[in-house]
């Protein structure tokens, strides 16, 4: 009898699923989410014949996720990725043209790897973190349709820069493998807009392009 409880003890006990680690323990996280790029960008160029140009940008809504291994208490290793695609917009008072108000959505793709530092590593609820990393930026294309009788093509500017970010991981329960996930992140960049079809010299323009993002989401760890 006493190595038959010792038996089914043992058995109960390899029977039962692990007891989710606390939020300062190592492990994986996979994390998901809607976001709100954006863009601080609202810069006035010349164009060869002398008129101002406004351009602007709007924030666009998308989403991403990501995935870290944080293999300390402390630290984490994280890959990402979100996209969404703000509006961008021309105005102009041309001679010939009178008033002009142009906009498109610039598909934007940020890839992004940072080292995180886990900032309450005790508690089984709040994982609060911050960190810095690389993001590499991709833009895509824009076409302006001018007054229906031309069509303006710009191309976009792919670029890797610094990025720095922030979170709050809530978990659901103290024993809850999902949480709510918070998170801001700033990326800082330039793009160039190209008019295709015209010498570049002719026909660019360096806008800052410096990404202020917003994510709500899940996160799941094991």
């Amino acid at each position: 009898m006493r190595y038959a409880g010792i038996s089914l003890g043992l058995a109960l006990l390899l029977g039962l699923p692990a007891a989710p680690a606390d939020a300062g323990e190592t492990g994986w996280r996979l994390r998901g989410f809607g976001a709100l790029l954006n863009p601080d960008t609202s810069e006035t160029t010349v164009n060869d014949d002398g008129d101002d140009i406004l351009i602007e940008a709007d924030r666009g809504f998308g989403g991403g996720g990501g995935v870290e291994y944080q293999f300390h208490r402390f630290v984490g290793i994280d890959v990402g990725v979100m996209g969404a695609s703000p509006e961008i917009t021309l105005s102009a008072d041309i001679a010939e043209l009178g008033a002009l108000s142009l906009a498109d959505n610039l598909s934007t793709g940020v890839f992004t790897g940072d080292v995180l530092v886990h900032l309450t590593p005790g508690s089984p609820i709040v994982d609060l973190y911050a960190g810095a990393g690389i993001a590499a930026v991709t833009t895509g294309g824009l076409t302006f349709d001018v007054l229906g009788i031309q069509r303006l093509n710009v191309d976009g500017e792919n670029y890797v820069t610094w990025s720095a970010r922030a979170g709050l991981d809530l978990a659901f329960g103290r024993d809850s493998r999902w949480a709510a996930s918070l998170g801001v992140r700033y990326i800082p960049g330039d793009i160039e807009l190209r008019q295709l079809g015209v010498p570049a010299e002719e026909a660019t323009a360096e806008i800052g392009f410096n990404i202020l993002s917003f994510t709500a989401g899940v996160a799941y760890r094991f």
